[in-house]
């Protein structure tokens, strides 16, 4: 609690002044992060005059909130930016997204969160994208199985494939109405489903209408 000028000040030079970062840190506000290397008038001297007190400790008092009006206020609340990122290191963020319905998992868990939340437009013109964002495969991923897979109009890769490998350990082929006995347990997937050019897209036909054994022997 500053009480005298003499706290802060001495009498070689008004200008100069002996407030220390502990002291500051004694109020409601600690410095931390690039907060420590920003000057007092940044904050303090936004006007002509000094100004100590009241003059808020929220965020958005000193900083525009680049997200407001799109993302939901319940996930920072009162915009508290340090809700998500690091004082220290602004690029390093920590967020719960399991909360907002869609848990990252594997690869998604260590993406950078630009690459989901900031796309460019048909200008060119980066946009953020959070609650409007969709959760289907395909709003970030193309589908090179061309809709084969499509299920009321969703593709869902997770019904064949897995987060962590990618690999295709959820998909039981007696499931399909070809059921693998016998010597065909062992067959290659591609000795049977094979690349085709359809209306100038090249991928491979896995939904294949009919499987009599002349076509393949």
């Amino acid at each position: 609690m500053v009480e005298d000028c003499s706290d802060c000040h001495t009498t070689k030079g008004f200008d100069q002044f002996s407030f220390t970062i502990e002291q500051h840190n004694q109020g409601k506000f600690r410095l931390e992060g690039a907060h420590l290397a920003t000057p007092c008038f940044t904050c303090h001297k936004k006007t002509k005059n000094w100004n100590f007190r009241q003059i808020g400790i929220r965020c958005a008092y000193c900083h525009k909130n680049i997200h407001e009006g799109i993302i939901n206020i319940k996930y920072y609340p009162d915009g508290n930016c340090a809700t998500c990122h690091n004082p220290s290191t602004w690029s390093e963020v920590k967020f719960d997204h399991s909360v907002t319905g869609f848990a990252l998992a594997g690869v998604h868990a260590i993406k950078d969160c630009r690459i989901c939340h900031f796309k460019p437009d048909s200008t060119g013109h980066v946009i953020q994208k959070f609650s409007e964002l969709s959760t289907a495969c395909a709003s970030c991923h193309q589908d090179i199985h061309f809709k084969q897979f499509e299920d009321n109009g969703v593709t869902n890769c997770l019904k064949c494939h897995n987060f962590e490998r990618w690999k295709i350990d959820n998909f039981d082929h007696n499931t399909t109405a070809f059921k693998l006995d016998g010597k065909h347990q062992n067959v290659a997937c591609v000795k049977c489903h094979k690349k085709i050019t359809n209306q100038q897209n090249t991928y491979v036909l896995y939904k294949i209408k009919e499987w009599k054994c002349e076509n393949c022997h």
